[in-house]
């Protein structure tokens, strides 16, 4: 007498596969995280876009980029705020 082979289970017709997450570490910054690094608004670097001040940014298109080591280095070169 034989024995029936299982066949491995299939998911459902339809049913979405598993896509697998890869993280990729990019050194361009988006404005929220670049925000969240100098742990400022996205307002903040807005205006200071619109001013031509603050931190060095990138256009892709119409996507800002900043890179997070312009953004470490204007941060260094900011004069410290002296107490009264």
């Amino acid at each position: 007498m034989r024995t029936a082979r299982r066949r491995p289970s299939r998911p459902p017709r339809g049913a979405a596969l598993p896509v697998p997450t890869v993280v990729i570490e990019s050194p361009l910054l988006t404005p929220e995280e670049a925000a969240a690094f100098l742990r400022s608004h996205v307002r903040t670097l807005e205006k200071w876009r619109t001013r031509r001040r603050g931190p060095r940014y990138v256009r892709l298109g119409r996507l800002v980029r900043y890179f997070k080591s312009d953004l470490a280095e204007w941060a260094q070169s900011q004069e410290p705020v002296r107490a009264a």
